[in-house]
């Protein structure tokens, strides 16, 4: 999307192109917040089952604000406040809930020994 646009400030000779600090400041966000944030999460599905896992992405604005008031000194107030227990409480009561047996994340049994569909391949007398 934004590659026309750097198009046009190559072809204007305007593109402005990041310094030492901005490319490192790339690779930390490449590597950090969303590379390790996609292994992490895969990991979680892996443990506690997609449809409960997905539930998490909920609190990605919860995160976010609490960020912003802790890092940048944002104000936070009632309205603030209100909106977190609300997301929270949602997931909470979600994840709170009994499942039904039909939807249990029941582990896969582990497969059965095939057997060799021809015994010549194996050196197996029949």
């Amino acid at each position: 999307m934004s590659i026309p646009f750097l198009a046009v400030e190559i072809a204007l000779g305007k593109a402005q192109w990041p310094g030492l600090k901005g490319m490192a400041i790339l690779a930390f966000v490449a590597i950090g917040p969303s590379f390790l944030a996609q292994i992490f999460f895969m990991r979680g599905v892996e443990l506690i089952g997609p449809g409960r896992a997905g539930l998490f992405a909920n609190l990605v604005p919860v995160m976010g604000a609490v960020l912003a008031v802790a890092i940048l000194g944002e104000p936070f107030g009632w309205r603030e406040i209100a909106a977190l227990v609300l997301v929270v409480g949602a997931v909470a009561l979600v994840l709170l809930q009994p499942q039904p047996a039909a939807e249990k994340d029941v582990p896969a049994e582990p497969a059965a020994p095939s057997k060799p569909a021809d015994a010549k391949l194996t050196g197996e007398a029949r």
